[in-house]
């Protein structure tokens, strides 16, 4: 018996509304119904049904992708919340099982295919990056590589960029030269050698 009420798209469920029609395009949905503010936690997010967008269709491109990505966004367009999710989705579970944290992701849109939860999350130990100083000094020479390829930028940015990794070169040498990690006392070693 056919009924006269409209009938919800495929995109459309778990009380979200979905923006795109191709997984491999972006689409997002809007989840929840309390508006909080400051909340940077994916899994707290989704347990206690806070207003978000869904931007879990970025994780299939994650697995797929072997290169470095950059996430640039104006300030408050939820990176630290992107971030939170790829921690909750591929990280090992702390404190609960695998199951109900698969479960999580049941009613958001990478829900849509449960192979790929089945298959990635909870995978990874550790997802953080366990080496902040390798990071920023790759990070460096990316900038730098920059820098270098377009000269048009600012010849001022340069040199606080150059005179910033000098100082943060010296500080490194005046920690091993100290021998202790002690912040207060390798600022004053570096100040007096500059």
């Amino acid at each position: 018996m056919a009924s006269s009420e409209p009938q919800p798209s495929s995109q459309e469920s778990a009380g979200g509304r979905s923006t795109g029609s191709n997984r491999g395009i972006l689409e997002a949905r809007v989840t929840g119904s309390k508006i909080e503010v400051g909340v940077s936690s994916w899994s707290e997010s989704i347990k206690e049904r806070l207003l978000l967008v869904d931007k879990s269709f970025i994780l299939p491109q994650i697995v797929d992708n072997d290169d470095p990505i950059l996430l640039t966004r104006p300030r408050r367009f939820g990176k630290t919340m992107c971030l939170s999710m790829f921690e909750d989705f591929f990280g090992v579970p702390r404190g609960e099982t695998l199951e109900k944290k698969k479960a999580r992701y049941k009613d958001t849109v990478v829900g849509a295919d449960p192979e790929f939860i089945k298959e990635d999350c909870g995978r990874y130990p550790d997802v953080r990056s366990p080496d902040v100083e390798d990071f920023h000094e790759k990070l460096f020479d990316v900038l730098m590589d920059l820098l270098e390829r377009f000269p048009e930028i600012n010849e001022d940015v340069r040199k606080k960029v150059e005179k910033e990794e000098a100082d943060k070169k010296a500080k490194k040498e005046a920690k091993k030269e100290v021998g202790k990690k002690d912040d207060e006392e390798v600022d004053e070693k570096t100040e007096a050698a500059n």
